[in-house]
């Protein structure tokens, strides 16, 4: 299973006020850290972050990820933005699996009693 806040993991997002997509990734259970893929994006402090976009992600575009904190631009321009998550990574006690609906899951369902 892949955590958001596992450091050896991305999650692609998208900053709902610009459109800007990126990666965000964990740091255990603390904040997180967002690169967007457009060198010279308009990232701020403030901003908020939600999965996606869709087909893109290990995760179902339109979860809430976090809020923009701090934004740190390098000497070449290149942004970074430090992220709260909007949950406490630590404190989830429920974790659902989505797939895709596809034509042998339908199946098995039909297959299956009370259709789940």
């Amino acid at each position: 299973m892949l955590l958001a806040a596992d450091p050896g993991s991305g999650v692609g997002v998208r900053d709902v006020r610009s459109g800007e997509i990126g990666v965000v990734t964990g740091h255990g259970s603390g904040e997180f850290t967002f690169a967007p893929l457009k060198p010279t994006a308009s990232i701020k402090v403030g901003d908020h972050l939600v999965t996606g976009p869709n087909g893109a992600s290990s995760y179902v575009s339109g979860i809430d990820v976090g809020t923009v904190t701090a934004v740190r631009t390098a000497a070449d321009g290149t942004q970074q933005a430090t992220v709260r998550p909007t949950t406490s990574p630590t404190a989830v006690d429920l974790v659902a699996v989505i797939v895709k609906n596809t034509p042998a899951l339908a199946e098995r369902a039909a297959l299956t009693p009370g259709g789940r």
